[in-house]
């Protein structure tokens, strides 16, 4: 039902972004996005051949594919351990190009944050979901694993 309404959107990094790209591949849900450069990301396990349909832009710079994902999607889920570097950044770009976010810490429950973000989704109409948040380097916690959970009762949930 959702899959065919909702696509991802996500710039790849490790962590969150990753986390958005392997949940809406292993769910049938269609996905795009735009990455760095050379498919440039922490951990180096960003590849064409594994993501066909992202979009290298011609910087290695995050800031150029954060602010592309945010124009090109309906709205935002920023995932955080820590709201610093680009996930603070995603929330300004969030606000300069007037688009809806959703900011949900790791910290807090689970299905909590999934009923919210369904409310959220609904109340503000979404097709292009850009998952974003922090790297998987910094959070203690695997926050790759708590964005695939957390997608995953969203989805699994009916609205």
């Amino acid at each position: 039902m959702m899959k065919d309404k909702i696509k991802i959107a996500s710039g790849g990094q490790s962590g969150a972004d990753r986390a958005g790209l392997d949940f809406a591949i292993a769910n049938g849900f269609s996905y795009i996005g735009y990455v760095p450069k050379g498919f440039k990301s922490e951990d180096g396990g960003l590849t064409k051949e594994k993501y066909p349909n992202l979009i290298e832009t011609n910087s290695f710079d995050y800031k150029v594919r954060t602010e592309k994902n945010v124009i090109e999607s309906d709205g935002t889920l920023i995932v955080f351990c820590s709201l610093s570097g680009g996930t603070k950044l995603t929330v300004k770009y969030c606000e300069k190009h007037n688009k809806p976010y959703i900011l949900v810490n790791m910290k807090d429950d689970i299905l909590e944050n999934a009923k919210s973000i369904r409310e959220w989704l609904k109340g503000n109409n979404i097709e292009i979901l850009n998952v974003a948040g922090n790297r998987e380097s910094k959070c203690k916690e695997s926050i790759y694993n708590y964005t695939y959970s957390l997608l995953n009762n969203i989805f699994n949930i009916k609205f």
